[in-house]
């Protein structure tokens, strides 16, 4: 809540909703600001806008505002019902979102080539969580699988597993690892900024679309650090229609 003169305040939301109507149940996200105007004398609100972080028209009735809740309610990617990564949306726009991440415990391994979208690396993480450990426990499957752009020019590309927060906390719970190309450790909290890449994308696909995030970010003035996240949320079976794919850029000293 923030006051905006001695008689308006400002507060900031995040909505979000289920479309249950429609059979893909699509999950709706809207942001934005709510002011409030009040008579001093009388004590009560006399004036109560909204305005949503996606759009430019805010009239009451805007056809860009009617455009982005089709857009969102007809986008049929989905998420598996697995344990994730906790965060909140605190700014959605048209083109991305922002997000804040709590920490989260991963298990990864280096990837045998700099593609962010090869499924290198996947069968030794699959094998530590089923019982390739030094305490044979079998831990829940998890989403999204991220891997984590290369570092420098010849650095190879690193796929993580998402550790199941509800029985680990930290790293040091999660059983040792049984494999040298296997290792654990705690992803600090943050702020990322997040957009969808949608289908099947390739390499350039994904290369793409973390520039056009940085362009926007950055015409925005907001900070980002190196690298960037690919995360994939569904099985390799899904169709491309329905999947969840996404390119993450931890932001520096963000506020809204």
């Amino acid at each position: 809540i923030y006051a905006v003169s001695e008689t308006t305040l400002e507060t900031r939301w995040t909505m979000n909703m289920k479309f249950r109507i429609l059979p893909w149940q699509p999950d709706l996200t809207f942001t934005g600001t709510s002011q409030y105007e009040f008579d001093l004398q009388t004590e009560k609100v006399v004036r109560h806008s909204d305005t949503w972080d996606s759009i430019s028209d805010q009239e009451y009735f805007s056809v860009e505002g009617l455009r982005d809740l089709v857009r969102q309610a007809t986008n049929l990617a989905q998420t598996p019902d697995l344990e994730t990564p906790k965060y909140v949306t605190l700014k959605r726009l048209s083109r991305y979102e922002i997000r804040s991440y709590d920490p989260y415990v991963v298990c990864e391994t280096s990837t045998s080539s700099g593609d962010v979208t090869s499924g290198n690396g996947f069968n030794e993480l699959a094998g530590f969580i089923f019982g390739g450990n030094d305490r044979k426990e079998t831990m829940s499957m998890t989403t999204p699988v991220y891997t984590t752009s290369p570092r420098g020019e010849s650095g190879q590309a690193k796929m993580q597993f998402v550790i199941e927060g509800s029985k680990y906390k930290t790293a040091g719970e999660v059983p040792g690892v049984s494999s040298s190309s296997v290792e654990v450790s705690q992803t600090a909290a943050g702020i990322c900024a997040a957009a969808a890449v949608p289908g099947l994308p390739s390499e350039s696909d994904v290369r793409e679309a973390e520039d056009r995030l940085r362009r926007e970010l950055a015409s925005e003035g907001i900070e980002c650090e190196d690298g960037y996240e690919l995360a994939r949320y569904n099985e390799p079976f899904v169709l491309p229609p329905f999947r969840r794919n996404e390119v993450l850029i931890r932001l520096k000293n963000f506020q809204l």
